[in-house]
């Protein structure tokens, strides 16, 4: 048997889960999860879902050339991160690292980018 609130497996007898300390109030509600796919809860899930989110939008930010909206992952990114690490799951990590770096990346460039037409709009205001 497994607790419904963290997946991790349960002895008959126990009162409380040993992982997730769950109170199981002497009424042991568990999934018997024989075959089945891992248990996920509900925290990991959303944890897991920033991450790809993350990287989602720096990728769509570099492919549509809007370079701040990468910046928008990076932050996504960052708190993938912080979630994953609550949920003491790493699985998902490298999704996050790569929505934080391509953000960045993509924000950097962007900021180059304004700087040097700004430059160019200068320049040809004053004549040259």
């Amino acid at each position: 048997m497994f607790c419904q609130n963290c997946g991790k497996p349960l002895d008959k007898d126990d009162k409380f889960c040993t992982s997730c300390g769950k109170d199981l109030g002497g009424n042991i509600q568990t999934v018997n999860r024989t075959g089945s796919a891992p248990f996920i809860s509900q925290e990991e899930q959303k944890a897991k879902d920033l991450a790809i989110t993350s990287l989602a939008i720096s990728l769509f930010a570099g492919l549509c050339s809007f370079g701040l909206l990468g910046f928008i992952g990076s932050i996504i990114g960052h708190r993938a991160i912080k979630a994953l690490e609550a949920v003491n799951n790493q699985s998902h990590r490298g999704f996050a690292t790569a929505g934080i770096v391509i953000g960045y990346v993509l924000t950097g460039l962007s900021v180059v980018g304004i700087f040097f037409g700004i430059l160019l709009l200068m320049g040809l205001a004053s004549g040259y």
